[in-house]
């Protein structure tokens, strides 16, 4: 299992939107009844991105906590069709599938469909995510590091 669940992924990812939102500048400005200003824009476009990133490594961790939850509570001929098919094209070398080994490579197969090898941000590294974000370059899922989806 990874370090961080997929839920708790992504409620640390979700708490630095509320930080966000919380300590910005612009968010102390609008009074109640007032609308706000064309400067909350940018404020609510970094909020939603957070907000679509904690979405997307929520999907994918849970992902692959599933598959980890399947690899130790199924055999092979348990695991659905569809998942058996995918491997069997996926995989090039069937000496990976000897004796035990079809667990680690069947994970090792669906971490490199779910998390690419391009550095993207993940918050399982104990970072924050402007220390990520820094890392990788403009940081983000619209940043050079995401990879085209």
């Amino acid at each position: 299992m990874s370090d961080l669940s997929a839920l708790g992924a992504a409620v640390n990812l979700l708490s630095d939107v509320d930080s966000l939102l919380e300590n910005h500048p612009a968010s102390k400005d609008p009074k109640s009844g007032k609308p706000a200003g064309s400067e909350y824009g940018p404020l609510l476009r970094s909020g939603t991105a957070l907000c679509y990133t904690a979405w997307e490594v929520y999907v994918e961790e849970a992902l692959i906590e599933t598959v980890e939850w399947l690899l130790e509570n199924r055999q092979p001929q348990e695991l659905p069709k569809a998942m058996r098919d995918w491997v069997a094209k996926e995989s090039s070398d069937p000496w990976a599938f000897v004796g035990d080994l079809w667990r680690s490579e069947v994970l090792r197969l669906v971490r490199n469909r779910a998390l690419p090898g391009n550095p993207r941000i993940r918050p399982s590294t104990g970072d924050s995510l402007a220390e990520q974000a820094q890392r990788c370059g403009t940081g983000g899922y619209f940043s050079p590091c995401s990879g085209a989806r």
